[in-house]
């Protein structure tokens, strides 16, 4: 070793030393602290879980609407203009299904 790395043994050490008394320290702990995920709240799980059930119901029943939507437009837009011109009914979509 030459004589130009020589003073850097003590100022290695007292570096290794002091860093090792900061990762101790209560600032380190505090850090260390905020840096850890909170365990989640079983009843704010619950509820997130029940609102997510609600938001699935609620997007299922949008899509039967936007069916139906679709559906009611096809009938008005295949209708014959006749039928559109003097006003008559539409037939009931389950004309088929009824027993009236």
């Amino acid at each position: 070793m030459g004589p130009d790395l020589v003073f850097l043994i003590p100022i290695v050490a007292v570096l290794s030393i002091a860093s090792i008394f900061l990762a101790h320290s209560p600032i380190a702990k505090a850090l260390a602290s905020r840096a850890r995920v909170p365990e989640p709240d079983p009843e704010l799980q619950a509820a997130l879980e029940e609102q997510a059930a609600r938001l699935m119901m609620a997007e299922d029943e949008i899509q039967r609407l936007s069916e139906r939507l679709d559906f009611t437009e096809r009938l008005l837009t295949d209708r014959p203009a006749s039928t559109a011109a003097s006003g008559g009914s539409l037939p009931h979509p389950d004309a088929d299904n009824r027993t009236d």
